[in-house]
């Protein structure tokens, strides 16, 4: 039964993910108009990255670290030093949800790939996982994508949640869907929270 829902859940959720993204369609002209801000890695979003970034990172497994946005990308920042430090020749790629996040990103982690993380619907982010075939990936904090996190595991992908951390208002939400949000949890190989209480 429990199953049962989840697979309607899921079913509604990219019902509902498609037609905000067809609706959303017909506002791209404006969102170019109001400048680079609202315009800019709109192609990134949709699971469509430039040669650069694909070459960068081509054939290497990187490990994909999402954080969204600026204080989490100054902690990813330290990730990234760690991993370089202990594994030199390991690529590593970032990605930011917000635009600040973004260039940010390009600002301190500079060794590595840096790319806006994609839209959370079925078709891109397989997209995104086909181009990058990450070998590992780590969300910061209360980075939760059912998509992602979803087809990631069915790949074989691990995902780590690093340095977690789940208000009194996200849990409220999530327990109003436990049945469904129980099963995108399980599907993280490995989960580290910031506290007792985000543990619980």
């Amino acid at each position: 039964m429990i199953c049962a829902k989840k697979q309607v859940t899921y079913w509604l959720y990219n019902t509902l993910a498609t037609v905000l993204l067809l609706s959303g369609l017909f506002f791209l002209p404006v969102l170019y108009l109001l400048g680079k801000r609202y315009s800019m890695g709109l192609g990134e979003r949709l699971g469509f990255y430039g040669r650069e970034v694909g070459n960068a990172v081509k054939g290497s497994r990187p490990v994909w670290i999402h954080a969204a946005s600026v204080g989490e990308i100054l902690s990813a920042g330290h990730l990234v030093e760690a991993i370089k430090k202990r594994f030199p020749s390991q690529k590593i790629l970032v990605s930011a949800f917000t635009h600040t996040g973004y260039l940010t990103a390009r600002r301190v982690i500079s060794d590595s790939s840096v790319i806006f993380f994609p839209l959370d619907h079925p078709w891109i982010v397989n997209r995104a996982l086909f181009t990058f075939e990450p070998s590992l990936i780590v969300f910061l904090e209360t980075e939760i994508w059912p998509n992602m996190l979803r087809l990631a595991h069915r790949r074989g992908t691990p995902t780590l949640l690093l340095s977690g951390r789940f208000s009194k208002r996200s849990v409220r939400k999530y327990s109003s869907l436990s049945w469904f949000f129980r099963g995108v949890l399980e599907n993280f190989t490995s989960m580290g929270v910031q506290s007792d209480e985000d543990a619980d």
